[in-house]
């Protein structure tokens, strides 16, 4: 799927799709597209905005045990021992066995 904003012509006022990919994300920069629909040259710039959304995390507070889940990733054997709290983020490791796996993988690739 392709990366695009949905604004109108400033010309014939018609929806038009900008495909931000094309471009660099840099804020101020104009650039320049033609109308799809009247044909009318057009210049934009970008503004980029950011939004946060919140959530719990009761083992910051005291509330409640971190609730580790195991990280899923490619290849596996990367990622054995690994574990993240859904709730803050927090990572830990089993480094025994993360090298074990690790070193186990190496061999097979090197086999």
């Amino acid at each position: 799927m392709e990366d695009y904003n949905i604004d109108k012509c400033p010309y014939c006022g018609e929806e038009l799709c900008i495909e931000y990919d094309d471009y660099d994300f840099v804020e101020d920069e104009f650039h320049e597209e033609e109308c799809i629909h009247c044909g009318g040259f057009f210049k934009f710039t970008r503004i980029t905005s950011y939004s946060y959304h919140t959530y719990k995390a009761p083992c910051l507070n005291g509330d409640d045990d971190h609730k580790f889940e195991q990280i899923i990733g490619v290849p596996k054997e990367l990622f054995v021992g690994r574990v993240r709290c859904k709730w803050c983020g927090r990572e830990e490791i089993d480094i025994v066995a993360n090298k074990k796996s690790r070193a186990e993988y190496i061999k097979k690739l090197e086999d």
